[in-house]
């Protein structure tokens, strides 16, 4: 039996909604670390998202100035490993965490190696990490990030606990980590067809940080997946705007697709984009190249590549659509069930293993896998056989 926990329940288990929150990273100098040095230390709040380019190249300057005056003991290596994290060098990340922890066992740089693991489909590994948080520091962060990795392994009563959990140890000042608790815990019900607790909790994102790009980006996966593309359309480009973020702009053009609107310009433009950021980006150019449609050579050689770096969920279904567009219907079909096997609980994989049952004549078991898909998403709007053409 799922259970489900929607913003309403959390709130009669006694959730404190913070009304008036406000924090941000700071940047602090010391001259005592090194006789006659001055050595900038990057006070990295692991609470604040690393969403802001500017920001990063910021932070990642000050530790590496850190870093040169003084390897060990140095708390930078671990603001190298979230920006690493941030733009997808995991195994880089890792490493980084890996030698912070020679210096000193902390929460922090087990919940970078499990956030990395977690990316990359290594859930086992993910898992033990994020244990390891909460055995450390059993704060709204570790159960934030334990109720991510439960959610990836299909295991919905431990998510739906530790969101529960999340958001009852959460701190006063914090608005941007407020608010990304509340999308996050909103994705988890969205994506099991909980529409309405969804929305509660969006909305309650985008009032205590208004503007915020995760939610918002969210707050227009939601009208997308209810058939609101006007709506969609709107949201993904406040939530690009806000944040500079492409993924935003690739839901965009799907909107775009759906509403009977050509999105071929600004799928060229997010292209150059992709191309532009090189590897760190290159599931994203896959997905891209296979919604763009025409040739899914380059998409499949693509795939694969980032299949062998990483074999996450999300990589096997882009695999998965680039074979099956190839005409490979049984090594997409393995690519699927792959993924499922994992615990994966996602509409879009179960709506191409669907399609994949029917191209092979199997009609029972298509039907079985598009039940699932339409309880996993009630919404109706056509979007996720859009998602997974």
């Amino acid at each position: 039996m799922r259970l489900l926990l929607s913003s309403a329940l959390a709130l009669g288990l006694g959730v404190v909604i913070a009304t008036s929150l406000s924090g941000r990273a700071t940047t602090t100098r010391h001259s005592d670390l090194l006789p006659d040095a001055r050595v900038v230390r990057y006070r990295f709040d692991p609470k604040i998202a690393v969403d802001d380019s500017l920001d990063q190249v910021k932070a990642e300057a000050l530790a590496q100035r850190s870093l040169v005056i003084l390897r060990t003991p140095n708390p930078s290596l671990l603001v190298l490993a979230k920006l690493a994290n941030a733009r997808h060098d995991f195994r880089g990340a890792i490493a980084l965490a890996r030698e912070s922890l020679d210096q000193k066992r902390t929460a922090a740089a087990y919940s970078v190696i499990a956030t990395a693991q977690l990316a990359m489909g290594e859930l086992a590994s993910a898992s033990e990490a994020a244990e390891t948080v909460l055995a450390l520091k059993p704060d709204s962060g570790a159960y934030l990030l334990h109720a991510l990795v439960m959610q990836a392994q299909g295991r919905d009563a431990e998510a739906g606990f530790d969101f529960t959990r999340a958001a009852t140890l959460e701190e006063h000042g914090a608005p941007a980590e407020a608010a990304r608790l509340r999308a996050l815990w909103g994705r988890f019900l969205m994506r099991r067809g909980d529409l309405a607790g969804a929305a509660k909790l969006y909305d309650e994102a985008l009032r205590i940080t208004p503007d915020h790009p995760l939610a918002t980006a969210l707050r227009g996966e939601l009208a997308l997946r209810t058939g609101k593309l006007r709506d969609a359309k709107r949201l993904f480009d406040h939530a690009f705007a806000s944040s500079k973020h492409l993924r935003y702009l690739m839901d965009q053009a799907r909107a775009q697709d759906l509403a009977g609107e050509d999105a071929g310009t600004l799928r060229t433009q997010i292209e150059r984009l992709l191309r532009k950021e090189g590897v760190g980006h290159r599931l994203e150019l896959v997905e891209l190249l296979l919604d763009r449609g025409g040739d899914a050579k380059e998409a499949l050689v693509l795939a694969r590549e980032e299949v062998a770096a990483r074999p996450s969920v999300d990589a096997r279904l882009q695999l998965a659509r680039a074979l099956a567009r190839t005409g490979a219907v049984d090594d997409a079909l393995a690519q699927v069930r792959a993924a499922l096997a994992t615990g994966a609980r996602e509409a879009q994989l179960y709506e191409l293993a669907a399609q994949l049952e029917r191209t092979r004549g199997n009609a029972s078991r298509a039907a079985l896998y598009a039940r699932e898909a339409g309880e996993l998403d009630p919404g109706g709007s056509g979007w996720r056989a859009m998602a997974v053409r």
